[in-house]
């Protein structure tokens, strides 16, 4: 009997170990962000990524993990971009856990991650020098791809560049008076300049010819 008990309690230690080793060893996952903008790839800033939903006990969806449960949020619509910024901003502020990856030769690689659902960003000044930061974007893992799911994924967010710097326009100065318009003004200067050398020679004449008639 004691034999027996023996051998039962050694089923028993392990039955819980290999429980144990079953839990510890979850399905992670790994994903891979292609940076670069026009087949250049990009060097240097780095990628956020924060964990903010789970998989629903079906299965078949998400939901919030639990520190954003009591957030009026609702993950259906995984494609609306307002969404995707909500959530940066609750993760933010509930402290969810941050990841951070560098962007190096036109990658960025987050590693062992739980399956669940990410939302990317990038910070001011931790985007590429040159380069706009990147719009909040939501991705999931794993993925169903050709029949199975994929735990390994490779992502290519959209990569805006810095907008270019608008040259101020100066003000408009005040409109300038505008004169009437009265026709051509040439024509009368030399019929002026005649009749002033008319009356200049009729002036000279007349002192002379007084002149004369005195003597």
């Amino acid at each position: 009997m004691r034999k027996i008990l023996l051998v039962l309690l050694a089923l028993l230690v392990l039955a819980t170990g290999l429980c144990g080793q079953i839990l510890a060893t979850e399905p992670t996952g790994s994903i891979t962000f292609l940076m670069n903008f026009d087949g250049t790839p990009l060097d240097g800033g780095k990628l956020n990524l924060r964990r903010v939903g789970q998989l629903t006990p079906a299965g078949d969806g998400f939901m919030p993990v639990e520190q954003l449960r009591q957030e009026d949020v609702s993950l259906e619509n995984l494609e609306d971009p307002e969404l995707a910024k909500t959530l940066r901003d609750l993760a933010s502020d509930r402290g969810l856990k941050l990841r951070t990856a560098p962007i190096e030769k036109g990658q960025a690689v987050f590693s062992k991650l739980k399956p669940g659902l990410y939302v990317v960003s990038q910070g001011a000044g931790e985007e590429t020098p040159g380069y706009a930061p990147v719009d909040p974007f939501l991705i999931s893992l794993p993925q169903w791809q050709d029949g199975g799911y994929v735990y390994d994924l490779t992502a290519s967010p959209k990569v805006p560049l810095v907008p270019a710097p608008t040259q101020p326009t100066e003000p408009p100065g005040p409109d300038e008076p505008e004169l009437p318009y009265t026709g051509q003004l040439n024509w009368p200067v030399p019929v002026m300049t005649a009749l002033g050398l008319l009356f200049l020679g009729l002036g000279w004449f007349l002192l002379f010819f007084g002149k004369r008639r005195r003597v």
